[in-house]
Parts: structure tokens; C-alpha cells; sequence
């Protein structure tokens, strides 16, 4: 949206990258501003600042175990864990606080509230703005003393005195663990490093502003199921799965358009006659028919094929670390080749997926912008003809038979007015007379007989 107005209006622009330390981080973060979503990503391989992971438990388990070797180095307030949905930030919060209490970090009695335990050591979040204790929503601290009253007091990053934050705003769920959060909340922070954990949710806009909030070094982590299996000597293994995946995801942008970017793209059409407008809505019409339907029943299994990989890598990895004896041997083999089976799925209907949006995604958006014309031509049409027709003795006879008289009344004149155009964008030249006589609303103000 920004980018449409500075099109229109001009503006200034800030061209030199100052946080990075690094200039070939700085070079790589631009292309990606630009939308050169595979140069930046090229680098991040490069520099190995890529991290993959088999399941989602290990890629935790990986990224909490590299964001406490930079919390030690650089300290607790310096690094943080990003993720694109909530469900993993809690996750990954759950296991930096049991890595915290397992070094010793965490302190002292602790306060249970709102479903979550604070100790003095802890890292927070506030998640709601209140003038009265001095907090903002994002506001990031450490907490310093669980008070007896059932409050906490709180350093706040950046703030020379401590905060205390009482048990009424920590019942209300507004403070959360701070060792990890969502992309959004850390938005415009900087930090010395970062950790980021890349899902089916991460598109170019998130990951630029994740894998741009670091000074030193910022790391993406990845699932893909494949690495677990053998080589498959038919895939070309000089490009893995996840790298496709990356370049899938990154590459799909979600800013905003103007609504004058729309409505310059539907002037265009605004000189096509009706005929061919219309016919080709129909041939348009024919090709996305099936789309909704089956892409939806793909996501659905890809889900189902996803998950099924998922259980079976846990089992096969709970089996290969146990007691192998014979028959554990053969369960293996089994899990094995149940994972593989599941995750070949998941990449057939993901590849079909993808050829699905880049077939109909052209279509669907011409659809819609010639279904909009020929319905504004159709409004327009219909409310002229409403008006030539209050003005046009017979026709003005003809939607008296079906609404009534027109009323004198401004609002019944409106309603009258909005009923008339609809009947005639509804049958246009061909209205007939009502077969019924129309309903008229009785008059409140007279008196009603009932006969039994």
C-alpha cells in the first residue's frame, strides 16, 4: 500500500542499510526489499544461515539449543526467537524456560497466573498497553522479584527503574514469556541476534522483517521430512525439498494494494463491449470451476500426509534410540517406509498444488475484474431505467402493480426507489404484470377487525 502512494505522490527513500554489520548481509536484505526473494535466500545458504530439521520437535529442539549459546554470549536481552504462528512461539517459549531452569537462570519462589509460571529470572512480554503501571504492548523485560501480593516486579528493557506489574494485569493474560514471540510483535525492534522459524505461513513481507532485526546474525529454521530418508536416486538431490519450499514461500508477497491500483486495473475494461465481456466470463467460468474444490480437498490430505510423516519420523526415531532386537528391527523397517510413502504423497500433492495456483491464479483474477465491470454496467443500466420509468406513464403503471404506489414520504420514497431498480437489473425490458395482486402493509393507525 505504501509502496503504491510513494508511486503516485513521490517520496524519499533510505537506501543505505545501517544495522547489519555484515555488507554482504546488507546487499542480500536489499534484494530482498527489491522482491529478489532467491538472491537473498542464495546468500543465507551460502553463509550457511539456514538451519533444517527433519521434524518440527528437532527444528525447537535445534533452535532453542542456538539461541542459548547467543544468550550466553550476548545476553538474554540481545537475542530472540521469532515464529510466523502463536502455537509455535508458546512452544518455543515452554522449552527455553525449561532450558533456563535446567542452568540454574530461573530463581526463587514461583507465580502461577493466567495458565503460565513466572520466576525471577524469567523473560517477559507485555501484551497490552497501561499508562497507569508505565507499560506499552511489546514492551520486553526480566523479571526481578515475585512479590507476596501476587505481582511481579519487572526490569524493562531499555529503563533505567524497575516496573511492577500487578496481579489484576498479569490475570487478564496480558504479560506472556518473552524468549520467543510472533514476527509482527518484534516489528522495528533490533537485536544482536536472531532466530526464526520458518513455516507454511512465512511469505517475503514476514521474513524480511524477521531476518532484519539482527546486528550480527540472524538464523531461518526449516522442516523437511526427506533428510531422514535415504537418497532417492531418481530426485535430484542438488536441490533439496526445503530449498523449493523457501523460494515457494518467500517468493509470495501479501502487501496490500491501493484501491486506486484496482480501479485502474478495471477502467480497462470499461470500453470492452458486453458481448465479449460476457462470453469471456463463460469461458473463463469453465476453467477455475473445479478449482475451489479440489485445491481444498489437496490441502486437506497434504495436511493428513504431513502430519502422517510427522508421526511416523517420531516412532522411527523412538525405535532406532531403543532396544533393537528383532522385531524392533522390522517395526523400523516398517516406520520407515510408511514415512517415506507419507512424505512422497505430501510432495505429489504439493507440487500439484503449486501448478494449480499458477494455472488458475491468472484466470480467477481476470474473472473477477470482468464479473465487477458487467455488474456495475448492470447497476448503472438499472437504475437509469428506474429512473426513466417513475417518469414513463406505463412503466411507471407497471412497477406500481408489482410495489404499490410510490410513497410521499422521503425514506418510503428511497425504499420504493431501491425496490424498482432491482426488479428492473432483475428482468430488464421483459417485466410483466404481477400475477398476484401486490401485498400493500396495512395501516397501523386503523382500526382491525377479526372475524371468527
Amino acid at each position: 500500500m505504501l509502496g503504491g502512494l510513494a508511486g503516485r505522490l513521490g517520496a524519499r527513500t533510505l537506501d543505505r542499510i545501517r544495522r547489519q554489520q555484515e555488507a554482504w548481509d546488507r546487499y542480500a536484505l536489499r534484494a530482498l526489499h527489491r522482491g529478489e526473494h532467491r538472491t537473498w535466500l542464495d546468500a543465507q545458504v551460502d553463509h550457511e544461515r539456514v538451519s533444517v530439521s527433519a521434524t518440527a520437535g528437532d527444528a525447537h529442539t535445534s533452535m532453542v539449543r542456538s539461541w542459548w549459546q547467543d544468550a550466553r554470549e550476548h545476553g538474554l536481552d540481545s537475542t530472540a526467537m521469532l515464529a510466523d504462528r502463536r502455537e509455535s512461539a508458546r512452544a518455543l517459549n515452554a522449552l527455553a524456560r525449561t532450558v533456563m531452569r535446567e542452568e540454574g537462570q530461573l530463581n526463587g519462589p514461583e507465580l502461577e497466573v493466567a495458565g503460565r509460571r513466572y520466576a525471577a529470572g524469567d523473560r517477559i512480554m507485555a501484551l497490552r498497553n497501561h499508562r497507569g503501571i508505565g507499560v506499552r504492548n511489546g514492551d520486553r523485560g526480566t523479571v526481578t522479584e515475585v512479590l507476596d501480593d501476587g505481582a511481579l516486579r519487572v526490569q524493562v528493557d531499555g529503563r533505567e527503574k524497575p516496573t511492577r506489574l500487578p496481579g489484576d494485569y498479569l490475570a487478564g493474560g496480558h504479560l506472556d514469556h518473552g524468549y520467543a514471540s510472533t514476527v509482527h510483535k518484534l516489528q522495528g525492534a533490533t537485536l544482536d541476534t536472531v532466530h526464526y522459524l520458518g513455516s507454511e505461513d512465512t511469505f517475503q513481507e514476514s521474513a524480511l522483517v524477521a531476518m532484519s532485526r539482527h546486528r550480527l546474525h540472524a538464523r531461518m529454521h526449516v522442516v523437511d521430512p526427506t533428510i531422514a530418508q535415504q537418497p532417492d536416486p531418481e530426485r535430484d538431490q542438488s536441490r533439496p525439498r526445503w530449498l523449493g519450499e523457501l523460494e515457494r514461500r518467500i517468493g509470495a508477497s501479501r502487501a496490500q494494494e491501493l484501491a486506486t491500483s484496482v480501479r485502474g486495473r478495471a477502467l480497462a475494461l470499461s470500453d470492452v463491449p458486453d458481448a465479449i465481456l460476457q462470453a469471456r466470463v463463460r469461458e473463463l467460468s469453465e476453467r477455475v470451476v473445479p478449482y475451489p474444490t479440489e485445491a481444498r480437498r489437496a490441502g486437506e490430505q497434504r495436511e493428513l500426509a504431513h502430519q502422517s510423516a510427522a508421526i511416523a519420523a517420531a516412532a522411527q526415531q523412538r525405535l532406532e534410540t531403543g532396544a533393537r532386537g528383532a522385531a524392533d528391527a522390522k517395526a523400523a523397517e516398517q516406520t520407515r517406509a510408511l514415512a517415506a510413502r507419507r512424505d512422497q504423497e505430501a510432495q505429489q500433492l504439493e507440487a500439484l498444488d503449486r501448478e494449480w495456483r499458477e494455472r488458475y491464479s491468472a484466470p480467477m483474477t481476470e474473472l473477477t475484474a470482468h464479473h465487477a465491470e458487467l455488474e456495475r454496467r448492470g447497476s448503472l443500466d438499472a437504475r437509469l431505467d428506474a429512473a426513466v420509468a417513475r417518469h414513463d406513464p406505463e412503466r411507471r403503471a407497471l412497477l406500481e402493480d408489482h410495489l404499490g404506489a410510490r410513497p410521499d414520504s422521503l425514506t418510503g420514497r428511497d425504499a420504493w426507489d431501491l425496490a424498482a431498480t432491482e426488479l428492473i437489473a432483475e428482468h430488464g425490458p421483459d417485466l410483466q404484470p404481477p400475477e398476484a395482486a401486490p401485498y400493500t402493509t396495512p395501516d397501523l393507525d386503523a382500526d382491525i377487525g377479526i372475524d371468527f
